[in-house]
């Protein structure tokens, strides 16, 4: 179920677009079906690559949406949002090319009239600042991760140099342990067993005797 409202923008700037009367509280319902004109001839929407409608309501607070484009015309959605608050409202139609450009029309004039079967005064957020919030939000979430994540490999990395540091240092101490010993042997044993040795075990030049009890 909806409504389109048909008007025509005039590019080269010389037309406002007609006025445009919408009821306040209408959800997903109004459309504005668009023909755009330069000069008085019909503009080429195959140069289009995108569009959108912002529409700058009573309170001063935007709404932003896209278009969808047709072969001679372009239909614009006017949101819940965009019409949650009675008053003199605009709506700014903008194209855009596939390189960047972008041209548009004189602002069109939208009525909103109120609904006065409303008990509540109806609270207007802005789509576009709460986009633009969203946006600053997540740009600060990726700077702070980058951040940590530069950190935490500055970390890694001299703790990798500290390591390789004590390994080669382990590597020196065990090559020079093993240059001291020679044909040394390390015998470990209990106290009985090395009293019954005889004296010429005990003074092997080439044994070190561990005693490993009492």
């Amino acid at each position: 179920m909806n409504g389109t409202i048909k008007i025509n923008a005039d590019l080269s700037c010389r037309h406002a677009p007609e006025r445009i009367f919408a009821k306040q509280g209408d959800i997903d319902s109004r459309f504005i079906e668009v023909s755009f004109f330069f000069g008085g001839e019909p503009f080429d929407l195959a140069q289009v690559a995108k569009s959108e409608i912002r529409v700058r309501k009573p309170d001063s607070t935007m709404t932003v949406s896209d278009g969808v484009k047709g072969s001679k015309s372009i239909i614009f959605p006017l949101t819940a949002q965009s019409l949650n608050v009675s008053g003199n409202a605009s709506a700014d139609f903008l194209l855009y090319g596939g390189s960047g450009e972008v041209i548009s029309s004189i602002p069109a004039k939208i009525m909103i009239i109120g609904d006065y079967n409303e008990d509540e005064p109806v609270v207007s957020p802005s789509e576009y600042q709460s986009l633009l919030d969203e946006i600053r939000s997540l740009a600060a979430q990726l700077n702070s991760f980058k951040t940590q994540s530069s950190n935490q490999f500055t970390q890694m990395s001299s703790q990798m140099t500290t390591l390789t540091q004590k390994e080669d240092s382990l590597d020196s101490s065990v090559k020079t342990l093993t240059e001291q010993l020679g044909s040394i042997k390390l015998r470990p044993m209990g106290q009985s067993i090395y009293d019954s040795l005889g004296d010429g075990e005990k003074n092997d030049p080439f044994s070190v005797f561990i005693i490993t009890e009492g």
